[in-house]
């Protein structure tokens, strides 16, 4: 991608080619993540995407896009260790394969500039809604163990969190959030945040290179300060966790977490090894995991491990059809135990790299890859592209692998007592 420095604090980012039939126009509002906002965020993502100035409904804008533009709309919160970006993403379809070809690309920038400046319509009963439709989002997602584990793990990795209870905190921000401070707390983000705006498509016109320059105008009186040196993957030292807990589903469920070494970095440092070693302990039904404690012990149909960089963890998941807890994890240790004294074969570990080379190469030819790519370059230091990615995988030794079982801790770790 070209990038072109608008002025401090703001960035346009441009990738020209007819290689797809849809563009994208992007808009990210970077920032450094305090955990007291995330019921806000979240609110706010919700209320931008569904209602405006001009639509009161969110089916008036879904409407509205595709039946003008052929395009849709996406608002997305999220964070990335001690920063956070807040992203309004609008693809749409080339006015050339359109039947009304009338409409302007700068009628679809208008679009988003009237949804980034122009909240001040502000409606009780729309936002009383939102705000319950979060609450009972927030409910469900508290029957995923992962989530349960984000919560407990948050304060860990995020210099901002001082909630002794995040889970709980969360409920309380989203039960005291006001309209106006939600709304006063997205003023604050067009001011005081680092601004990306980014564009894959056709070949642009110089018409339409003006309208992205005049909408990145807009940003000018506003933006105020840009985050410069990022550090990715901050977090505060505190203790190992023990959390047990018994909730009823339908099957038992075992899930271990483990904090990662100081050094384990999303695509960065020795990134390549914890993918392969994920991969191979647990990535799919080929993993050690999977053959051991489904195909061998039947104790499961579901087994697979995970790596989660945003709180630099492994977490290591089985459904159980019993209750045999103290067995998966005894195996689970020999697992370990295995790959650092490298009990295994030289073709699982090639079969282990082999599949995830081929899953990026697959990735290259995803519509949103570019734009994810140049977005992850912002905010990660020395990040790796695929093609350097894919370099380090082919590289990756069983020395590498036995190093990551030793940069492992355990962490925290739930039992699941499913209906009898």
């Amino acid at each position: 991608m070209r990038t072109i420095r608008i002025k401090k604090g703001v960035d346009l980012y441009v990738n020209e080619r007819d290689k797809f039939n849809t563009a994208i126009f992007q808009v990210d509002f970077v920032f450094p993540t305090d955990a007291h906002l995330f019921a806000r965020l979240n609110l706010l993502s919700d209320l931008l995407k569904k209602h405006s100035a001009k639509f009161q409904m969110h089916q008036q804008i879904i409407d509205f896009l595709e039946e003008h533009y052929g395009a849709v709309l996406n608002v997305d919160y999220d964070f990335f260790g001690n920063y956070s970006t807040f992203s309004l993403m609008i693809s749409f379809v080339h006015p050339s394969l359109l039947k009304d070809k009338s409409y302007r690309f700068s009628d679809l920038v208008s679009f988003i500039d009237d949804l980034i400046f122009n909240q001040n319509d502000r409606v009780t009963l729309l936002f009383d809604n939102e705000k319950k439709y979060c609450k009972n989002l927030l409910r469900d997602e508290l029957t995923d163990p992962q989530t349960l584990v984000f919560y407990q793990a948050l304060p860990r990795y995020i210099s901002s969190t001082k909630l002794n209870s995040p889970l709980s905190g969360t409920f309380t921000q989203l039960n005291a959030a006001d309209m106006n401070q939600v709304y006063d707390l997205w003023q604050n983000l067009i001011q005081t945040s680092a601004i990306n705006i980014y564009y894959d498509g056709y070949s642009l016109s110089l018409e339409e290179r003006k309208v992205i320059n005049q909408f990145a105008d807009r940003f000018f009186a506003r933006n105020q300060v840009r985050p410069s040196s990022i550090y990715y993957l901050e977090k505060n030292k505190s203790q190992k966790m023990f959390y047990e807990n018994r909730r009823t589903f339908r099957q038992h469920l075992f899930l271990q977490q483990y904090y990662l070494a100081e050094n384990a970095k999303y695509r960065s440092g020795n990134y390549a090894s914890w993918l392969v070693f994920n991969q191979i302990f647990g990535g799919d039904s080929e993993s050690f995991l999977f053959q051991r404690i489904r195909e061998d012990l039947h104790l499961s149909y579901e087994a697979f491990s995970h790596l989660s960089f945003g709180l630099n963890s492994f977490f290591v998941y089985a459904t159980l059809n019993s209750l045999d807890f103290e067995i998966v994890d005894r195996e689970i240790g020999q697992l370990f135990e295995a790959i650092q004294n490298q009990n295994y074969s030289q073709k699982s570990l090639d079969i282990a790299k082999k599949t995830l080379v081929n899953q990026l190469l697959y990735q290259n030819d995803g519509r949103f890859f570019d734009i994810s790519q140049q977005k992850m370059k912002f905010i990660i230091p020395n990040y790796l592209s695929n093609a350097q990615l894919i370099k380090e995988i082919e590289a990756v030794n069983p020395d590498d692998l036995t190093l990551c079982v030793q940069n492992v801790q355990p962490g925290v770790k739930m039992w699941y007592e499913g209906m009898q």
